[in-house]
């Protein structure tokens, strides 16, 4: 007997086969992202698997018996499980994980005096998928829970924290207009992902990109564009569409990743891959050849965004392991890394309107073996 997995939205349904006789048989089917390491138990009556719902971004233990399919978890918290091995009596070894991130915030001219701001408990991963400042210096960020991923606003000190954006799906990458009328982000809250906006108060939600893979987005100050990553042609080209959503056109026949409009409105900063090459691009806002383009070290990182300092004389983006590289746009001199920050891998960050501040989430990834006994009796 084997198993096999149909993905379809907004389902997965679990298939079992009879190798004796050709026989497919449907198990269950449920709103499932991902599934991954499914093994029987020993007498056959049931699976073991790693699956991840929709709503939520921490793949977790399940059961399906056998042949009901009944379907339960067996894990139902902030953790996240990997690879499973089934011994010969039916206990279950799950590899365990469980992120943990807070937000520290350091004056630009001294980033070794950075203050923590949020404590939150491990799993909640605040900053982790993003975050951002509106202009009157509060800060707009990422957050987990057990619904999914959410976005909140803060006071820069860590106070008066609230959810802006319902819980639904996983919703990140926050930017937010310089008048603080507008929040836009990339979410699969409507069973794919898109770019949404809404008001800073989380008010008339809506998503602005249509049936194909979106995100990625980034608002203009002015709040007259929005630069995403668009699957419409399959390869993840940068797009760019006007606050209401309107007006989408291609800006580069080049597969882009994690854009950033310049303070002044005319630039984007994204990686743009040549091939199997990436390299860190400066490209015009209505579109055309890149402007500047940067060779990258070998442990970069842009996921959640390359980032323009204040003055827009350099370029940001993270360390697979260390820090934030920042590229100056003055000549062709190397990456340097930025001086004072702890020497560790860090998550989303980003500097205050005025400059002043840097916002930075630090990560901490504690790991542990857990011991299932009896599953179908969990």
């Amino acid at each position: 007997m084997v198993m096999a997995a149909s993905l379809s939205e907004p389902e997965v349904t679990v298939f079992a086969a009879n190798l004796s006789d050709g026989g497919v048989r449907r198990l269950v089917s449920r709103t499932w992202s991902t599934i991954r390491s499914v093994t029987w138990l020993p007498d056959g009556n049931g699976l073991a698997m790693v699956a991840t719902e929709n709503n939520s971004i921490n793949p977790q233990l399940w059961y399906i018996s056998y042949p009901s399919g009944e379907a339960r978890r067996l894990t139902t918290d902030l953790s996240f499980y990997g690879l499973i091995a089934v011994s010969g009596n039916g206990s279950i070894l799950s590899a365990e994980g469980k992120n943990q991130s807070n937000i520290w915030i350091a004056p630009s001219g001294d980033l070794a005096a950075a203050k923590q701001i949020t404590f939150g408990s491990p799993g909640q991963d605040d900053g982790w998928s993003g975050l951002n400042w509106t202009n009157d210096g509060r800060i707009v960020y990422t957050a987990d829970t057990d619904n999914g991923t959410n976005i909140w606003l803060m006071d820069a000190d860590g106070k008066n924290r609230r959810q802006v954006i319902p819980s639904g799906g996983v919703n990140s990458k926050p930017s937010v207009t310089d008048d603080g009328r507008f929040l836009v982000f990339q979410s699969n809250r409507g069973g794919h992902w898109a770019v949404w906006r809404s008001e800073l108060d989380g008010n008339n939600l809506t998503q602005l990109t249509g049936d194909a893979i979106a995100g990625e987005p980034d608002v203009s100050r002015d709040g007259k564009w929005i630069i995403y990553e668009n699957n419409y042609d399959g390869a993840g080209e940068l797009w760019r569409m006007s606050i209401d959503g309107q007006g989408a056109m291609k800006l580069t026949d080049h597969t882009a990743e994690w854009p950033e409009i310049s303070p002044d409105g005319k630039f984007v900063a994204c990686g743009l891959y040549f091939g199997k090459d990436v390299k860190l691009a400066i490209l015009p806002i209505d579109g055309g050849e890149p402007v500047k383009l940067f060779d990258l070290p070998r442990l970069f990182n842009l996921r959640w965004g390359v980032r323009w300092t204040p003055d827009q004389k350099a370029l940001t983006y993270r360390d697979w392991s260390n820090g934030i590289w920042k590229q100056s746009l003055d000549g062709d001199l190397p990456p340097e890394r930025l001086n004072g920050l702890p020497e560790e891998k860090l998550a989303a960050y980003g500097w205050s309107s005025d400059g002043s501040k840097l916002a930075f989430s630090r990560l901490n990834v504690p790991r542990d073996v857990i011991l299932i006994k009896d599953a179908s009796a969990y």
